[in-house]
């Protein structure tokens, strides 16, 4: 009975010693004692965490927090959880969200923002997040301060003058051709205009006009149907008289005489996707004003369509309100009027998501006899392709990129391509879920990853309990086969 016993005792503690293991809870695997919490002040700047969501964390989270963001809903990165709901933050501290905002996730999309944010913006942004399923989301319009009435700034009379200039061979200003003069006052946010004639030689004046400092004076005139005119600039009482040149063009819909002449692709690692910064440089080789022929609205036609590589999502464009973006089919269209001899730029920012290698393409919509050139921030990233070679270094900023380049002569409908190869650190590959919705975790729960181990341990019982059986039963043999003292008296 005692070896029974034994037997017994021995095979409780096995099994008990596996479940305490598993759930972390023995003395013997006993793990590293928790850091004592910085309990966090209920004082936040939570219209300063709104703000700060608003800017950085809508695109995966959305706006109210749903986790309805874009890059969720063209699925770049997986579902972060929904902060509205009580759920998520079961189980969960402020530290515990206040360290994954600080440090990030690794090998997902939640990037570390401890060295972009203040101690006070990260517990304001923190506070923020951990109580959206208490209140309602805060709106992130920030609410103009009243100001006092600006002090008095100094002006002095003086004269805009310049000369009307027509672009485009044989074409002439008529006679009764009127200037606008535009003065405008960024404090009062108002708008004088004064209007003045040309004269025979086509230049026009405004006389005795007060000159005020840090008002914007600009002049326009209409020509073909078409509103013409010269940068603001700003005025000063020390240089009371300006001169205001301005250069007018007949119109053209004829699209031989647009080219494009060169396109920079600027590459970076972005939140688990790459980043694309793309330039392209448009010209207008005649002499008149290229305007299209697709009209947009009642003001405004297509003058260029820019297809984008396939999964694009496009995040920022220069001059947006001159754009229509289209994400489903990956290209933006431009609306701005093309002036002759002059740079046009197509500035884009878009994203894409990327794993190992990927063909990057793209057709064109216009004659390309120029040089493209692939700039990427990071050495684990190269550029491949046809015609494609390494160029060097460059820097930009505070940034060092490495330069591949090809000339290329395209006519539309042509592809550019090129090919990217190479792992880059925190780029692609997912995880399925993330801790970015700060879902809370159950600790005893039983993982796949401890699943072998347990049953490991439960086939050591089962053996502990056969060979206990198996001596059992040969004891009880003996004791039936073997005769005792008393029977061999």
């Amino acid at each position: 009975m005692k070896k029974q016993s034994a037997f017994l005792w021995l095979f409780f503690v096995i099994v008990c010693v596996g479940f305490a293991y598993i759930s972390g809870e023995s003395p013997l695997f006993a793990q590293d004692p928790e850091p004592t919490p910085v309990i966090l002040p209920e004082t936040a700047d939570l219209a300063l965490g709104a703000q700060l969501f608003a800017l950085h964390c809508t695109e995966c989270h959305g706006v109210n927090g749903a986790g309805d963001g874009e890059q969720v809903e063209m699925r770049r990165v997986p579902y972060p959880g929904n902060f509205l709901d009580p759920a998520q933050t079961e189980g969960k501290t402020p530290e515990d969200y206040l360290a994954i905002i600080t440090n990030g996730v690794p090998d997902s999309s939640m990037s570390a923002w401890g060295g972009t944010f203040t101690d006070e913006e990260l517990l304001a942004v923190t506070m923020y997040v951990y109580t959206l399923h208490e209140n309602p989301p805060i709106s992130a319009e920030v609410t103009p301060e009243v100001t006092q009435a600006p002090a008095p700034r100094p002006s002095a009379q003086g004269t805009i003058s310049g000369l009307i200039t027509v672009g485009t061979a044989g074409a002439v200003l008529p006679p009764d051709t009127i200037v606008t003069l535009h003065v405008f006052d960024p404090f009062a946010q108002a708008e004088t205009t004064f209007t003045a004639p040309i004269d025979a030689n086509n230049n026009y004046r405004f006389e005795d006009v007060t000159i005020t400092q840090g008002d914007y004076y600009f002049a326009t005139v209409s020509f073909a149907g078409r509103n013409y005119g010269n940068q603001p600039v700003e005025g000063s009482s020390e240089f009371p008289n300006m001169d205001f040149p301005i250069t007018v063009y007949e119109t053209t819909t004829d699209a031989n005489v647009i080219s494009i002449e060169n396109i920079v692709v600027q590459i970076q690692p972005s939140q688990g996707l790459l980043r694309f910064t793309q330039v392209v440089q448009i010209l207008n080789s005649s002499d008149r004003l290229y305007v299209g022929t697709v009209p947009v609205d009642d003001t405004r036609n297509i003058t260029i369509e820019m297809p984008l590589p396939i999964g694009a999502v496009v995040t920022e464009i220069i001059q947006s309100d001159q754009f229509l973006v289209d994400n489903s089919a990956f290209k933006i269209t431009d609306t701005r009027p093309i002036l002759p001899n002059q740079d046009h730029l197509i500035v884009v920012t878009y994203m894409m998501p990327y794993e190992n290698d990927a063909v990057m393409d793209f057709p064109v919509q216009n004659r390309f006899n120029g040089e493209i050139r692939v700039l990427v921030s990071t050495d684990e990233l190269r550029v491949l392709g046809n015609g494609f070679t390494a160029l060097g270094k460059e820097t930009l900023g505070n940034t060092e990129y490495s330069v591949y380049g090809a000339t290329l002569d395209l006519i539309p409908n042509d592809i550019v391509r090129y090919e990217l190869s190479g792992r880059v650190t925190g780029v692609g590959d997912f995880p399925q879920t993330t801790n970015t919705s700060a879902r809370p975790v159950d600790a005893n729960a039983i993982s796949s990853d401890n699943l072998p181990l347990l049953m490991v341990i439960i086939l050591g019982g089962i053996v502990v309990i056969v060979v206990v059986g198996v001596l059992l039963i040969n004891r009880n043999r003996k004791d039936t086969q073997l005769p005792t003292q008393e029977d061999s008296e």
